[in-house]
């Protein structure tokens, strides 16, 4: 087969977004909680998610997640303390458009001093098994978080 130069003016990026998303894990004496942000802006505005957002222009997958979650929790966790979970791909899951994120999950002890920050209302520790309705498909997300760090809800 003959290689056909490459023509520029035929052809057409995909419209497509990735970005980064982290659960953050910690142990208490009553079990397991996990770090969740309410959402300053829309979509979702006023909803809890998980940390995170998009990938910026020069950065990894697992740098965009170490920034975001600093960014909106001011939790500093290095590369090797996140674990991939998943691709969360579904064509549906963002109102504003195609957008993929590499999920990562953090197992994390003793007090952590979260604060939101960026475009996080507030933020929060919430118990397992007693989440608030989340944004997105966090629902989903939170489950293969907790399943890959071998919690039990």
């Amino acid at each position: 087969m003959e290689n056909l130069p490459f023509d520029p003016t035929n052809w057409k990026p995909p419209v497509l977004s990735m970005a980064c998303d982290v659960g953050v894990i910690r142990s208490t004496s009553n079990g397991h909680q996990i770090l969740l942000v309410e959402r300053r802006n829309n979509p979702y505005q006023g909803f809890y998610a998980l940390p995170g957002g998009f990938v910026e222009d020069g950065e990894t997958l697992i740098e965009t997640a170490v920034r975001e979650l600093f960014e909106e929790t001011n939790v500093s966790l290095i590369p090797s303390e996140l674990v991939f979970v998943a691709h969360l791909d579904s064509p549906e899951r963002d109102p504003r458009g195609r957008i993929i994120t590499a999920l990562y999950g953090a197992s994390v002890s003793g007090d952590l001093k979260a604060r939101a920050g960026d475009d996080a209302k507030s933020l929060a520790w919430f118990d397992i098994n007693s989440l608030p309705e989340l944004a997105f498909d966090h629902n989903l997300a939170v489950k293969l978080v907790l399943e890959k760090l071998e919690i039990k809800a």
